[in-house]
This record gives structure tokens, sequence and C-alpha cells, in this order.
């Protein structure tokens, strides 16, 4: 009996999810649909219809409604053709209709009077826990995990009073936050941690992008001591206390991706790079003319300082690019262009590059000067391409018809229904 089947049996499940030593879904709410009507006129010729923010409603799945402060749990039918959620006296009070065949949703409200209704739809949903990376073999799966980046290093802010009770400070002249609406952020006050989600708002006609507890502007309050606020080109701080200073540091969330090991999967069915030996020529026979010259017909594109191995009829040598007096980039015996200097090497690789920095020509030259027929390998640790087999490369059609790519040597790429 394995440890995992050992554990269940002695009710020790509870141990495992919290661990993550197993994986499970569990039934949760996911809001799906979120709108306030102002003034809403009463009656089914009255009806709100929405573009935008489409409620998707799926007949059969059970919904969560919040509608004018009173909460609902609601099966999902057919009404009128179409998927919707209703509560109904001798007519209905309220309904949520989505028109499936345009794509829109209709708001209906029948209590006789003009309201403004405030209206959240939940949907039943399974949510997915999956198994802690530490009990699967390292490498055999992708995950992300979270992490944080710095964006504002801790330092100490120095603040004035509002007069309101509070306090207030700028972090520089200059902005030194770039906040995304949307995205979550971590701000450090005083040593405590708050999660915040950055929001875009107008304030006395002013734009102002914001971290934290923004009921000084009469928004909910959300229990941050602070707001953080990006405007007119700078960022500031209030706290909700009179102090002269606060510790501050704000971080953005972020999520480092751990790919799976392509080991793990069919071999070709993944593109990835992954570091050893870029071989620029191999096993490459090179005949040389009378006078120990060759002009090659592909660019080794040789970097200064860059290591490489030379495989010179069997033998290896091991090269650093360097660059001569008339700056070419070389590697191998300045000897075999007329150098005084014998590195003892039988070669030299010289690449010539013109006024503008062009590449114009890539030569070998031997150290005796005479007709002769070498075997050669450069290569050099760089990022070496893995690709993806042609027989994994498939697409579908908007009609749902799968077609595989391939490419010639020419470059003319073809696509067979598969």
């Amino acid at each position: 009996m394995d440890l995992i089947t050992l554990a269940l049996t002695m009710g020790e499940t509870d141990k495992l999810k919290k661990s993550g030593g197993v994986g499970y879904t569990e039934t949760a709410w996911k809001e799906v649909f979120s709108e306030t009507f102002e003034n809403m006129q009463s009656g089914a010729s009255k009806a709100v219809k929405i573009d935008g923010n489409v409620c998707q409603l799926e007949v059969g799945k059970t919904y969560k409604v919040h509608w004018d402060g009173v909460d609902y749990t609601l099966p999902c039918k057919i009404v009128n053709g179409n998927p919707a959620l209703e509560v109904v006296d001798s007519k209905p009070v309220w309904r949520i209709r989505y028109v499936r065949s345009s794509n829109y949703t209709q708001i209906i409200q029948n209590t006789g009077v003009i309201k403004t209704i405030n209206c959240v739809v939940q949907a039943e949903c399974e949510v997915p826990h999956t198994i802690n990376p530490k009990f699967l073999p390292q490498g055999g799966f992708g995950y992300t995990e979270a992490s944080k980046n710095e964006l504002f290093a801790e330092q100490t802010v120095q603040l004035e009073p509002t007069g309101s009770g509070g306090s207030m400070g700028t972090l520089g002249e200059s902005n030194p936050l770039s906040l995304v609406v949307d995205k979550f952020y971590i701000v450090c006050v005083n040593g405590t941690d708050y999660r915040c989600k950055c929001v875009k708002d107008f304030f006395y006609g002013n734009e102002i992008i914001y971290l934290g507890n923004a009921v000084e502007f009469g928004k909910e309050d959300t229990g941050e001591p602070f707001v953080l606020m990006s405007t007119g080109g700078m960022t500031a701080v209030a706290i909700y206390d009179e102090v002269t200073s606060v510790t501050l540091a704000v971080y953005a969330e972020t999520e480092i991706i751990r790919p799976i090991d392509p080991k793990f999967l069919p071999e070709g069915s993944v593109g990835y790079t992954e570091k050893g030996q870029v071989y620029l020529l191999q096993d490459q026979a090179l005949e040389f003319s009378n006078d120990g010259y060759l002009k090659l017909t592909e660019s080794l594109n040789l970097v200064e300082n860059a290591e490489y191995t030379v495989v010179w009829d069997g033998i290896e040598y091991k090269q650093v690019c360097k660059k001569d007096v008339d700056g070419r980039l070389y590697i191998g015996n300045l000897v075999a262009d007329g150098g005084s200097v014998d590195s003892n090497e039988p070669f030299l690789f010289v690449e010539k590059y013109d006024a503008d920095g062009k590449l114009e020509s890539t030569e070998a030259i031997t150290v005796v000067w005479e007709a002769s027929s070498h075997t050669v390998t450069i290569s050099t640790e760089g990022e070496v391409i893995h690709p993806i087999e042609q027989k994994f490369i498939v697409l579908t059609s908007p009609s749902g018809k799968k077609f595989n790519l391939a490419v010639d040597d020419s470059g003319t790429i073809t696509a067979v229904e598969v």
C-alpha cells in the first residue's frame, strides 16, 4: 500500500490537502457579472440591454445573485427561448436573461417603481488545488510560483500633518513607481504587508492611480491605514494618523514560470533551447589553393573575446577570438598572414569589416602556403535550438479542420489536412 492510500485510509485527507501532497477540487463561487443600474425603470418594456459586460448564463448551472440588497441561489432555466435567472411573484419581480443569438444580457425589474439596482452574479465552479511541486519529479511538470519585484526600496518617508487627523508626504519630485491598473502590489507600511489592487479613479477632476484605502475620497473603507497615490507626475502617501514619518516599501506581485523539462515530453513535441556547443563548421573539408588561401562562402560571425574550439585534421585547439591592428577578428596563427609571432596553430580564420562595421569577407589561411585539403570543425558554447518536429505542428481552421504545416529548403510553407 502506497503512502497516500495509507494516509487516506487513516483519515489523513485534510493533512494531505494542506501539505499539497494530493491534488483535488472543491466547489466555489466565481463572479461572472456585476453592474449597478442608476434609476432603473420598471416594466418589461423598460428592459436594459447590455452588450459589453455580458452575463453568459448556462442552463442547468446554479448561480448566486445579489439583487437590490437581497441574496438568492437560483438554477438557470429557459425563459422565452433563452437562459435566464428570475424571481417570480404573480409576474417576474426581476429577470436576468442571456440572449444567445445576439450575445447580450437583458435586465428587467418589475417592482413598479424607479430604483437604483446593484446586481452581482456568481457561478458555481470547481476550483482545482494542485499538488505541491516538492511531491513531483524535478522538472516533470510545469508550474508557476508567486514572487515579487521591488519597486520602492524600504526607506523612511517624512510626513506633514494634513490638519484632519492624518499625515501626508511624497516619495520624490518625479514618480518613482510605474503602477499598472488592476495589478496587485504589496505595500509594506511600518513592517506590515498589505496586498492592494491598483485602481484608477477621478477625484476633484484629477485622474489618480492608487493603492490602499481611498475612504478619504468617498470610497468604501477597505481597512488599510494608508493610501498611496500617483498623480501629476509624482507619488504621495497619506497615513490615517498624525505621525511625522513612515517606513515604506512597495513590491509588484509577479509569477515565476517553471517550465516542464523537455525530457518528460514526447521527443520533438516541444521547441526549446539549452546551453551547448554551437557548430560554425562541422567536419567540413576545406580545399586550399596554391597560396594556402580560401574564401569561405558562409561567415563564421566571430565575436571578440569569445572562446572557440577548432578541430583541425583531428587535433583540437582552444582559441580566443581577438582583434588585430587592422580591426579584423581572427582565431589562429597570424604567421599564416605574414605575422611575426608564431602561436603554433597550422591555420588562421579572419573576418574583415568595412568602415561601417559591415562584414566583408571570411577567409581561411594555412601556415604552409600550398595547395592542401583539411577537415575542420569550429564550435563555441551558446544556445542550442531544439525546434518542434514538423509532425507536431498542427493548426485548426475556423471550421474545425486540422492541417499539418511543413516547410521545404526554399522556405515554402505547405499545409496538408490530417
